[in-house]
């Protein structure tokens, strides 16, 4: 596939704390990322974010969870984004 930008650069974020690990939905209406609350504090608990490229909204997708999300992917129709999080210093998979 041969895809052809429209436009020029769009700053999409609010916050002026890390953000990192940006991907796009398998259709490319939005574009999910982790993102900190706290500026400079690379500590701070990551929340998974969600960008509707149509509205320009962000929602926060882990607002309540009590982990930080770190390796996630969308499912291929689109519908769900998967992740882990370590749990007291490690990952624990159910046997």
């Amino acid at each position: 596939d041969n895809i052809t930008p429209v436009g020029g650069p769009v700053r999409i974020s609010q916050s002026d704390a890390m953000e990192l690990e940006p991907r796009y939905s398998p259709e490319g209406g939005y574009l999910s990322y982790l993102g900190a609350e706290t500026p400079t504090y690379e500590a701070d608990r990551l929340r998974l974010k969600l960008f509707d490229r149509r509205t320009g909204k962000i929602k926060v997708l882990t607002s309540t969870f009590d982990r930080s999300p770190s390796e996630y992917l969308w499912s291929k129709d689109g519908s769900k984004i998967l992740f882990s999080a370590p749990d007291r210093g490690g990952f624990h998979h159910p046997c």
